[in-house]
């Protein structure tokens, strides 16, 4: 079986949980945001608009910020394990 994650975080929770099969962490950007069905141009200009959104990105940091301070994801090291684990 073949579990995708968010990004890295949860793999190395989902392995030491002893979960089966195949995990893939997903680090593609175009599952965040606007993908309308436009030329290569167009779409272009709405995800650089979309992406360049710099309040947007203010927001975004501070809700990861905040989630890597109660419960949410914290940066892991070579181990695999969580920092402070």
């Amino acid at each position: 079986m073949l579990h995708l994650t968010n990004g890295d975080c949860a793999v190395p929770a989902l392995r030491a949980a002893g979960v089966d099969g195949e995990i893939l962490p997903w680090r593609e950007v175009l599952h965040d945001g606007p993908v309308p069905a436009l030329g290569p141009e167009e779409l272009r200009a709405v995800r650089e608009r979309f992406l360049g959104d710099e309040a947007r990105l203010r927001e975004r940091d501070e809700r990861l910020r905040d989630a890597r301070r109660g419960t949410g994801c914290r940066r892991t090291g070579a181990s695999g394990r969580a920092s402070g684990s």
